[in-house]
């Protein structure tokens, strides 16, 4: 009897297993946050879901206030990237609902990631680059 008990458990704990990752989403590009002018941390991630593209901040991520944050795709790798050149040939994804904790954004559908270097967190108004990460 216990070892039925145990079989059944092994197969219920495959099949949630298996469930669970089928609805995750894949991830295509992950990282951590760079800081580049200003405070920024953090876990990043682009995950495909269904026949979409998200950018995802993690539960750890957290970043200096500013009047103006938005999410870009950057052609240019990050190290290359400044205040002056953060939107230049860049695609907005959003601007950034909150500084800290886990957030999700939704990628334009149009856009072939194959054509971006780097996902950046730049105050437009100022010209800022807070940082970013590097899609690898």
């Amino acid at each position: 009897m216990k070892l039925r008990q145990t079989f059944f458990l092994a197969i219920a704990t495959l099949a949630f297993a298996a469930f669970n990752s089928a609805f995750a989403g894949e991830t295509l590009h992950a990282g951590d946050l760079v800081q580049k002018q200003k405070s920024i941390a953090g876990d990043w991630e682009i995950v495909a879901e269904g026949d979409r593209n998200y950018v995802v901040f993690k539960d750890n991520f957290k970043a200096k206030n500013g009047p103006d944050l938005k999410i870009f795709l950057s052609p240019m790798e990050l190290s290359k990237v400044n205040g002056k050149t953060a939107t230049k040939g860049s695609v907005l994804v959003a601007k950034l609902k909150s500084v800290k904790g886990g957030q999700k954004y939704p990628i334009p559908g149009d856009i072939d990631l194959s054509n971006y270097r780097s996902v950046l967190v730049h105050c437009e108004k100022y010209a800022v680059l807070w940082g970013g990460g590097m899609l690898n």
